[in-house]
């Protein structure tokens, strides 16, 4: 992979970001994810703008800046919903998240939960996890905790660390 992105190639710079970022397969270095989005941004690729975007946004390894994050959140957006339409369920997930916080208009659950679901239903870890989230909390949708434990596992099974902590911990107070 990182002999693909050395070699210039957006899609592989991209997911080297993610593993750098999420620190699954690496540990976790947010100056090294910063370095391979940013040369997968270049090439507009549409979930690199938003990873970057989303860093700028939480302030993960650089200065928060909202102006240029909202703005990164736009660029990212028709290549997402263009991903997302064609089956990716990573952008099927981030255009979801999109939708949901409002980072670039307000926000709007149905559509939102829409491809967060359809994400999560492809096998998406990350999706699972966030829809488990929307479940357990009733955000846009009635609180279900069985659905929400049923897609937490799923994402935990996955790979999705968030997810085992949060199962462990759920199980280590009989909560759910």
């Amino acid at each position: 992979l990182q002999k693909q992105a050395e070699d210039n190639n957006a899609t592989a710079q991209y997911q080297l970001a993610e593993i750098f970022f999420s620190g699954e397969g690496a540990p976790q270095n947010f100056v090294a994810a910063i370095q391979w989005a940013g040369k997968a941004a270049e090439q507009k690729e549409p979930r690199a703008l938003y990873r970057l975007a989303a860093m700028l946004h939480q302030g993960d390894g650089v200065q928060r800046n909202m102006a240029q994050a909202g703005a990164m959140f736009q660029e990212s957006f028709k290549g997402l919903r263009e991903l997302a339409k064609k089956g990716d369920p990573d952008a099927m997930g981030k255009l979801g998240t999109i939708f949901t916080t409002g980072v670039t208009a307000s926000p709007n659950l149905e559509e939102g939960l829409k491809w967060i679901r359809k994400s999560a239903e492809a096998g998406w870890p990350k999706a699972q996890y966030d829809l488990a989230g929307h479940l357990l909390f009733g955000r846009g949708v009635s609180p279900d905790k069985n659905e929400a434990v049923l897609w937490m596992t799923r994402a935990a099974e996955g790979g999705h660390a968030s997810a085992r902590y949060n199962l462990g911990a759920a199980n280590a107070h009989a909560d759910g």
